[in-house]
């Protein structure tokens, strides 16, 4: 079984110290716990071998090689709808487009790989939602 370095440990709890401290948040260092950030670093970069990556780069004609990951650490809250905006749209590569996916709940169904569809738009920028 892989363990978590101890100097990602260390590094991921100064950081949040120093984020609770800058924002008065103490509590976020007592939320964090080894084990369960460290399986979910896991469960983020195993993905990256699931089919719906390789799908998703086949369908925007890019490479696995393209593909950035990155895991964001941050205390859940409950919510009705999420959303992720894309600032470059990621189908056609035009700039001056936005691209955005609303699904109800905490957006699973967006960023894991969970059936069902998300509400998608285009807009360019200044201009109408398509």
């Amino acid at each position: 079984a892989m363990k978590m370095p101890e100097s990602l440990k260390a590094a991921m709890l100064e950081a949040m110290t120093a984020v609770g401290g800058e924002q008065g948040e103490e509590r976020l260092k007592m939320l964090f716990k080894p084990r369960d950030a460290w399986e979910a670093i896991k469960g983020v970069w195993s993905s990256l071998f699931a089919i719906r990556p390789w799908v998703s780069l086949a369908k925007a004609g890019r490479s696995f090689h393209d593909l950035n990951m990155a895991v964001l650490v941050q205390e859940l809250v409950e919510a009705k709808y999420a959303f992720v905006l894309h600032t470059v749209n990621p189908f056609t590569h035009d700039k001056d487009e936005l691209y955005g996916e609303l699904v109800a709940g905490r957006g699973e169904t967006l960023v894991g790989n969970f059936p069902g569809r998300a509400l998608s738009f285009a807009m360019k920028r200044g201009g109408e939602p398509r």
